[in-house]
């Protein structure tokens, strides 16, 4: 969840993950986002679940189309959660539409102001 940085000494290997990751990695130069962090935070706060939601169907659609709608809400939550979301009034869905900002901490924040 700590995404890549592209530098050829990060662990693991790139050379011993599965092929489709090894694919997904080499495709973005070796960069992978993180998906927990400052990272995270600066990218995502602005925007939201919705935003969110989109671009993990959009990256993920293809490899992720085995799973059910609420696994994949799961999986959001999970990541929201790993930044220190806490859960609002309403439910997560594909089509919520609240700013991530919102349901982070406010010290996660200190670098976005």
């Amino acid at each position: 969840m700590t995404g890549r940085e592209g530098d050829v000494a990060e662990l693991p290997p790139v050379s011993s993950l599965p092929g489709e990751y090894q694919n997904l990695i080499n495709g973005n130069g070796g960069k992978v986002p993180a998906l927990v962090g400052p990272m995270f935070v600066t990218r995502w706060a602005a925007r939201t679940t919705k935003n969110l939601s989109t671009e993990f169907l959009e990256r993920f659609g293809p490899r992720t189309a085995h799973l059910s709608e609420e696994t994949r809400l799961n999986l959001i939550a999970y990541i929201l959660k790993a930044n220190g979301a806490v859960p609002g009034s309403q439910p997560l869905t594909m089509t919520t539409d609240v700013e991530i900002r919102t349901v982070l901490p406010a010290g996660s924040l200190k670098s976005n102001r």
